[in-house]
């Protein structure tokens, strides 16, 4: 495996695209299907291609190194050429990368209806202080009590309350 930080470049207007891979061959295939089949991760990247063309983008391998150096060199190369494709200013994460609307929609939708382990329910009811497995029952006997007919009493008594709160609300800071 050759490791080491890469770059792709526009050759009509010169902006480039720094990477950092563990096989360079491997990823530049990757890049090269992705961007071809119109799904790749990086969507100026992705328009750019599409309308120059793969003829008018080049891809050269910068430098050769260690796998633990690798993302090392990518961000000192990073820094010095401030790649106009790179969507992130950092190759360790992903801090920094705004996340459009669409996106995070996606990933809210892609999460829907997984169920969550009884380990990460538990995680969940500890960081927030209280029980999720009790938060899923009280959601499943309000879901009971859809459309049944309640007496005037309890209605006036379940008003009471949705103002009490209302008023705790506003007085939180």
């Amino acid at each position: 495996m050759i490791t080491g930080v890469y770059q792709i470049k526009n050759l009509v207007n010169g902006k480039i695209y720094i990477g950092s891979a563990k096989k360079m061959s491997a990823r530049k295939a990757g890049h090269i299907c992705l961007l071809s089949k119109q799904e790749h991760h990086n969507p100026l990247l992705q328009e750019e291609w599409n309308i120059y063309g793969r003829d008018n983008f080049e891809f050269t391998k910068l430098l050769y190194c260690d796998r633990d150096m690798a993302l090392f060199y990518e961000q000192c190369v990073i820094d010095k050429f401030k790649p106009e494709y790179n969507l992130c200013p950092s190759a360790y994460s992903s801090y920094g990368l705004k996340t459009s609307d669409k996106a995070k929609m996606n990933m809210s939708r892609a999460h829907e209806g997984v169920p969550l382990s009884v380990s990460h329910r538990k995680s969940l009811s500890e960081a927030y202080g209280h029980s999720i497995l009790r938060q899923q029952a009280l959601v499943k006997i309000h879901q009971d009590q859809i459309g049944a007919k309640r007496s005037e009493a309890t209605k006036e008594k379940m008003r009471r309350a949705w103002v009490i709160r209302k008023s705790n609300a506003r007085s939180k800071p």
